[in-house]
């Protein structure tokens, strides 16, 4: 039986709250160069403009990533503890232009209604959602966006285990990621990877689609990740990446 929808924030927000100060030891850091390679193909989307705001910002990874593309940013998570590790992030930066607000995405989302950000980021944040809340969350996003704002999202999607080459499926097992865990003992919050063309209908019905791209989780052996660690998971999702876990999207808000 589903649980009630208070219970399921709740935990995910009880999580997020313990292993806030490990996350980007144990989440972020591994997936960099990825996320770098990743990203980097879809710089030319991200131009400069007035206002930004990054959903379910986290410890603030796509914050920092492109907060000097604009004059005003707000960064939106539900985990105080999160948030810290953000804003110590924004402070060695020197970023002063970045607004953080501790507080529930999706009654954030439901309560604002101006068309005011020309740029928003959600990365790894629908898939801790029930299905059923995607469509609506997706819609409530394009509202806040201006004519011709930029949408750009990525979220892990389901793919049968064997659809992982067996090469890389070893090089992860051999990988950093996999001897790095979290000190804390937290219960784990309910999330499940996206069913990929569901995640694209959600999107299109909004929006106009500008790039779709699908990668693997690749992650490094060495760190600082060495010269043979960033060529290997540059080849790897070079060769296998379109059938990969991730699906990253940008689009467009259409023209009404």
């Amino acid at each position: 039986m589903q649980e009630p929808a208070h219970e399921h924030f709740e935990k995910d927000r009880r999580y997020h709250e313990l292993i806030a100060q490990e996350y980007d030891n144990v989440v972020v850091s591994p997936r960099k160069i990825t996320n770098d390679m990743l990203f980097k193909q879809f710089s030319r989307f991200v131009k400069p403009g007035h206002r930004m705001l990054d959903i379910a910002c986290g410890t603030g990874h796509m914050t920092m990533r492109f907060a000097n593309f604009f004059s005003e940013v707000t960064a939106i998570d539900h985990s105080k503890a999160m948030l810290t590790q953000a804003r110590y992030k924004a402070a060695s930066k020197n970023f002063k232009h970045i607004n953080f607000i501790e507080r529930d995405v999706l009654a954030y989302l439901a309560d604002e209604t101006e068309d005011r950000f020309d740029f928003i980021t959600c990365v790894g944040f629908l898939h801790h959602l029930p299905a059923g809340q995607i469509p609506n969350v997706i819609t409530n996003i394009f509202k806040l966006m201006r004519q011709s704002g930029i949408f750009l999202l990525s979220e892990p999607i389901k793919i049968q285990q064997e659809a992982t080459p067996s090469l890389i499926q070893e090089w992860n097992r051999n990988s950093l990621a996999a001897k790095t865990r979290y000190s804390a003992q937290a219960e784990e919050p309910d999330e499940e990877p996206l069913d990929s063309a569901f995640l694209i209908e959600c999107v299109s019905n909004v929006g106009s689609l500008l790039k779709i791209q699908r990668n693997f989780e690749i992650f490094p052996h060495h760190s600082p990740p060495s010269y043979w660690d960033k060529l290997t998971i540059k080849l790897m999702n070079k060769i296998y990446g379109r059938k990969g876990n991730v699906m990253t999207i940008a689009s467009r808000k259409i023209q009404g």
